[in-house]
């Protein structure tokens, strides 16, 4: 009677553990690819903010060379104009 208690037990047991593995293995998956989800994530965002300031930097020099060329084109009509007079 034990023999086959222990049989039962150990036949019922076996595929309980193989489960138990299962679902511990695919937890430990899962949080392998949240750690990555985070890491990638957050390297996104870092690479999103230094886009968005270089996009800045970019239209505040494109402002200045806008502002340097009306200024040479004022002086070369000032010049033209008093060249004419």
């Amino acid at each position: 009677m034990f023999h086959i208690y222990l049989l039962t037990t150990t036949v019922i047991l076996s595929p309980v553990l193989q489960v138990k593995e299962k679902v511990n293995k695919q937890k430990r998956e899962l949080d392998e690819g949240s750690t990555e989800n985070k890491m990638a994530q957050l390297a996104l965002d870092k690479t999103a903010e230094e886009f968005r300031q270089l996009h800045e930097e970019r239209q505040a020099a494109m402002e200045r060379w806008n502002e340097a060329a009306m200024v040479v084109r004022n002086r070369d009509q000032t010049i033209q104009e008093l060249y004419e007079k």
